[in-house]
């Protein structure tokens, strides 16, 4: 090379075969070709976006008839197990029991009329009305024995506890459930 002479003077420009014009059309043909491709794979991404968005409206559309069915369901049910506890309820030989899940919560209905909290059980004897408590199974089969045998007058439950009289005593004794 001469001294005078640069690599990227214009006299190598010309002679590599490119005009400025000619790189100038090259250039922008190369990024309006970069911009259709890229424009086109975002309008693949953005169909492909709207088909597993329908897709799944779909889905929640289907989970959400069906949910409508169990709800409709649910409501046949409830008020059918209602019309069965008022036809229960009307019956005049209906023998009530209230359930307790503990004593100090104790819920006394009869026939959908709430009896006093101070009603106790023995004002309800003869009435065909019992109320009950919750006892685990071993307190249960204890009470129930005690209840059948011939040396106790009475047994009973109160607050998880039982208690009976024996044949001839006025006084109540409490029986541990681990007697058994």
């Amino acid at each position: 090379m001469s001294r005078g002479t640069r690599s990227g003077s214009k006299d190598s420009r010309e002679m590599v075969g490119f005009s400025k014009e000619e790189i100038n059309t090259l250039v922008q043909d190369t990024v309006n070709a970069a911009i259709r491709n890229t424009t086109t794979l975002f309008n693949q991404k953005l169909r492909d976006l709207q088909e597993c968005h329908d897709k799944e409206m779909e889905e929640l559309r289907g989970q959400l008839t069906e949910e409508k069915e169990e709800v409709i369901k649910l409501r046949a049910q409830i008020r059918e197990t209602t019309l069965a506890a008022n036809e229960l309820s009307n019956t005049p030989d209906a023998h009530t029991s209230a359930s307790i899940a503990s004593p100090s919560q104790l819920k006394r209905t009869v026939r959908g009329q709430s009896l006093p909290s101070s009603t106790n059980g023995r004002s309800l004897k003869g009435q065909r009305i019992s109320i009950s408590e919750d006892l685990t199974s071993k307190n249960q089969n204890l009470l129930r024995s005690l209840q059948n045998s011939a040396n106790f007058q009475s047994a009973w439950s109160w607050k998880g506890h039982i208690y009976a009289k024996p044949v001839g005593e006025n006084a109540k004794m409490y029986i541990p459930p681990d007697i058994v």
